[in-house]
């Protein structure tokens, strides 16, 4: 990596989790998550940043991936909420989330995946396998109770690109592959109370160009040019 290369990725972090502190502010009863969305991705913007994904606001038994719609009406209240954020500095991508539980049920759902999250960090060096990660974080979690969701997953980073090898698994696979220097990724422990899989539920609300095609209408036109300067990465709706 040059030296710049190497800058960007700290900038990214860096606006990452400053804006991660900020949107735990936000996250209260009554509040509206399409404010909430506009506040974070606003905040992004304000600290330097773009985004790198649509902030997902997901709520109890939706595991990710929701994102507010234009118009969206739905609000805080007594749920259990992640919050699920992306950052992009010059195309590289910080990624970050967080669970703030509204119920005062889930307190200890919510110390299983950061300890998760704590243990599997402190065994991060080179040569370590991602099967030996997902065995921390699947012990972890089941230590408290909970079971990890093994459809879901950690993933690599790279230029304009939110989701690419490795995958980063939440369960002992045995996987063999090996951290190397120079890798960028996501550790993303997700703990249940559920059977550990997720299916796919809803319409889609997140979106990416996949490949360019040649259209005739000027509405069209100035969409697909909007499109192309985001080189790829996923969007919303409600961005445009």
């Amino acid at each position: 990596l040059t030296l710049m290369a190497h800058e960007d990725w700290v900038k990214a972090g860096k606006i990452t989790s400053e804006v991660r502190e900020y949107a735990k502010t936000l996250v209260k009863p009554g509040n509206k998550i399409l404010d909430v969305a506009e506040k974070i991705e606003g905040k992004i913007k304000e600290l330097g940043g773009e985004i790198g994904f649509p902030v997902n606001i997901s709520m109890n038994s939706t595991a990710a991936h929701y994102t507010p719609v234009p118009g969206d009406d739905i609000v805080f209240d007594r749920q259990i909420v992640k919050v699920d954020i992306g950052v992009q500095v010059n195309g590289v991508i910080g990624d970050s989330a967080f669970t703030i539980d509204l119920s005062g049920v889930y307190a200890d759902l919510v110390e299983a995946s950061e300890k998760a999250l704590e243990n599997a960090s402190s065994v991060l060096k080179e040569g370590v396998t991602l099967g030996e990660i997902g065995k921390v974080i699947q012990e972890t979690l089941n230590s408290y109770g909970y079971t990890p969701i093994k459809n879901l997953s950690g993933h690599g980073l790279d230029y304009y690109r939110v989701h690419c090898p490795p995958q980063i698994p939440n369960y002992n696979t045995g996987d063999q592959t090996q951290l190397k220097k120079g890798m960028y990724f996501a550790i993303e422990p997700f703990a249940t109370a559920g059977s550990g899989v997720v299916k796919e539920s809803g319409d889609a609300m997140i979106f990416s160009q996949i490949e360019k095609k040649p259209v005739r209408d000027m509405t069209a036109r100035k969409f697909m040019k909007d499109l192309n300067e985001l080189k790829g990465l996923p969007f919303a709706t409600r961005h445009f």
